[in-house]
């Protein structure tokens, strides 16, 4: 009895066992990144950090002011194939991958077109981490185009990577 109330308390206090660990919380990867980090890579205030959300059975997302900058983890197994089908789902699996050099030999990044006026012009940065598929997204200053938020993006994962290890 005494063992069952220690277990549960744990799982509602959010202090679970890597052992019972099912993948990224959205909590945990909030912690990834904090506000001043991300405002100092974006060169701008951000006003709101989110409490993030879950994608599927194993990922989570966490943004900034929406879409100023987000970052997800998916983690394996299917890592890759959560990543693929919530492109595929928002019909951006077809965007062009270009190498991104200095955070491995797979990484890349995508500039998904916004599908309406409402939506920012962002690069994505997706890379692998062990048994995590990270993805860093940055907006663009308004008018500007996708390619100029990499840096800032790059800069974004470049602190997450040896926070996930």
């Amino acid at each position: 009895m005494t063992q069952r109330y220690l277990i549960a308390s744990a799982l509602l206090l959010g202090l679970t066992p890597a052992a019972f660990a099912q993948g990224p919380t959205p909590a945990s990867v909030c912690a990834l990144l904090s506000k001043p980090e991300v405002e100092k890579a974006l060169g701008r205030d951000i006003f709101q950090k989110g409490d993030g959300m879950s994608l599927g059975k194993n990922g989570a997302v966490c943004d900034f002011d929406g879409d100023e900058a987000q970052v997800m983890v998916f983690a394996d197994p299917g890592a890759e194939a959560s990543w693929e089908g919530m492109l595929k789902s928002f019909k951006q699996d077809k965007n062009k991958r270009t190498p991104v050099p200095g955070l491995g030999s797979a990484a890349y990044v995508i500039y998904p077109p916004p599908s309406n006026e409402y939506q920012a012009t962002v690069a994505m940065v997706v890379v692998r981490s062990g048994k995590n598929l990270v993805v860093v997204s940055v907006a663009a200053t308004k008018g500007k185009p996708a390619e100029s938020a990499l840096a800032p993006t790059i800069a974004l994962t470049k602190l997450v990577l040896p926070r996930l290890k």
